[in-house]
């Protein structure tokens, strides 16, 4: 298995394992992950069910065993998600500005 990854986004990874593709996306509102995968066909990419996973369970469990990712990508998820939740949160008039 290869230990490389690609961060699309803040809150997005994507990994490859042979023919078959991977994501994870992390969700501030709902505090959650949801796991992806799928094949590319011919036609169009055909998507495995996906799986939603508290961030909670994740940092205490790691990821579902549906997925395999690279190490290195839970390390730069787990600590993305670290700094998210070690952020001040702000109060007053603004506090709900996100």
């Amino acid at each position: 298995m290869s230990d490389t990854f690609t961060r699309k986004s803040a809150n997005e990874w994507e990994w490859q394992q042979g023919n078959k593709f991977y994501s994870v996306r992390y969700f501030s509102s709902t505090k959650r992950l949801i796991w992806s995968g799928w094949t590319q066909t011919n036609n169009a990419p055909e998507f495995d069910a996906g799986y939603v996973q508290s961030a909670e369970d994740f940092l205490a469990s790691g990821a579902p065993e549906t997925h395999n990712p690279p190490q290195a990508l839970l390390d730069d998820l787990r600590e993305a998600l670290s700094q998210i939740e070690e952020a001040p949160k702000r109060g007053g008039l603004f506090g709900w500005f996100k």
